[in-house]
């Protein structure tokens, strides 16, 4: 085998040498088909000397992978003028980065050299910068019969478009109309739409601006209108998210005071996510109840926290296991460790301007207080309880004409420890009380059609 390797390798370093780039490519793939991929980075440095564009591609994605970036980016640089594989290549790297100069090596991979999955990069593009019109068009123009992966996209990128048509015309029925009701439910179809925002952020402007349209008849739709602006924009826009929250609860809307407790809590602000889940726990919502007990839990104040969890233990069985484990600590008398949570807000200040150190003590601080168990105090199992945080989980839409009066309008669901990467949907956690099920967040691999795979 090792001879065989030897010869291999060096024919495809004469290959390079001598220019036949098919030759150099057919040995490459001997190294990569029979997983030789340490033996053939000498020969494929050997033939980057040489100049071959395809060992520079292959080397490069190598480096990649093992985590050196900027030797990657060198590798792809020195040939993508002339070899399109690696303009894709140098263009994801950027792209990775937030570098603008991406679209350009994109542009290059397809007009030099038709590179398919430059084009869909760039039509990919179109859409993140809100051209959601253009960029099926884009994909469309000049394609062969075996593009069968711009198609993809381009459904997907339609589909998009008419989403967002079809809460235009349910929002001008009930502008018509003065229908309240109709209008916070003309946003159903921006849902499930969520997922794609991150990827495409230029979308969330004419989403936004349909928020704003039935936010102009709907308090629930101010609601989700706030949770939108939190989830699209997180802390920047988060006081703008609280002013329209604060005046949703003022207008008699119940569920609002919930979502500015979980909003505050997921900061570290416990102080006030306590007087928050207080106004909504007074409303009975029992999602605000659950995490006031967790709450009072973890800051040893036992006696509330049972009180707050026997207001649900009859039909609900999570309460019933923090009542079991409230037992269990005032019997061993474990406490938890010393963590002042009042240092969260400064130390996430710290930690947002680079402070490493406060960064660790940050997470570390949620961590123990969001996923500590008894046994992880007295030195046993270190496992996190399987509830951290109770956030509900069906839709508040099915009650959107109720909230205000329903003494009970939201039903529970589980969830880890606070994380700002999973925040609140308001207007979707109010319906029967009696629902049962877990909020389930896309995976990175949902947000579009499946990835052409490149070797």
């Amino acid at each position: 085998m090792t001879q065989e390797i030897q010869q291999r390798g060096e024919a495809l370093v004469a290959a390079a040498r001598a220019g036949d780039e098919k030759t150099a490519r057919r040995y490459t793939d001997y190294f990569v088909l029979n997983h030789l991929v340490d033996e053939g980075i000498p020969y494929w440095e050997q033939a980057v000397a040489a100049g071959d564009a395809f060992s520079h591609y292959t080397l490069a994605r190598y480096r990649k992978i093992r985590g050196d970036r900027p030797a990657a980016a060198d590798l792809y640089r020195a040939v993508a003028d002339r070899h399109p594989g690696s303009a894709y290549g140098l263009g994801i790297l950027l792209k990775e980065i937030g570098d603008p100069e991406a679209a350009e090596w994109f542009r290059r991979g397809w007009e030099n050299g038709r590179d398919l999955s430059c084009k869909i990069e760039l039509g990919k593009l179109l859409a993140a910068e809100g051209q959601l019109d253009e960029a099926p068009k884009f994909l469309m123009s000049n394609v062969d019969i075996g593009d069968i992966a711009v198609f993809r996209w381009v459904q997907l990128f339609e589909s998009i478009r008419e989403e967002f048509d079809k809460v235009a015309a349910a929002l001008d029925a009930a502008e018509a109309d003065r229908d309240a009701d109709a209008a916070a439910a003309a946003l159903r179809p921006l849902f499930d739409l969520e997922k794609y925002f991150r990827d495409y952020p230029g979308l969330t402007a004419e989403a936004e601006s349909y928020y704003l349209r039935a936010g102009e008849l709907s308090v629930p739709a101010r609601v989700d209108y706030a949770v939108f602006l939190d989830e699209t924009g997180g802390d920047a826009d988060w006081a703008k998210a609280c002013e329209l929250l604060t005046r949703a609860h003022e207008e008699g809307h119940h569920g609002a005071a919930f979502v500015l407790g979980l909003g505050h809590e997921q900061r570290g602000a416990l102080t006030e996510a306590e007087h928050w889940y207080v106004l909504s726990a007074g409303l009975g919502h029992p999602a605000a109840q659950y995490n006031l007990g967790l709450l009072c839990k973890r800051q040893r104040r036992y006696d509330e926290a049972e009180r707050w969890f026997r207001q649900l233990a009859e039909d609900d069985e999570d309460a019933v296991t923090q009542l079991e484990r409230l037992a269990v600590l005032r019997e061993s008398g474990s406490t938890a460790p010393g963590k002042d949570l009042r240092r969260l807000p400064g130390l996430r200040e710290r930690a947002e301007a680079g402070d490493v150190g406060a960064g660790y003590a940050y997470g570390k601080i949620l961590h123990d207080w969001g996923g500590a168990s008894s046994g992880m105090w007295s030195g046993g199992s270190s496992r996190p309880p399987r509830r951290a945080i109770r956030r509900p989980r069906t839709s508040w839409r099915s009650c959107t004409g109720r909230c205000g009066t329903s003494p009970r309008c939201a039903t529970t669901g589980t969830a880890g420890p606070p994380r700002r990467g999973t925040p609140a949907r308001a207007t979707r956690w109010a319906g029967s009380p009696s629902t049962t099920g877990t909020t389930r967040r896309p995976s990175a691999g949902t947000c579009g059609p499946p990835r052409t795979v490149r070797r």
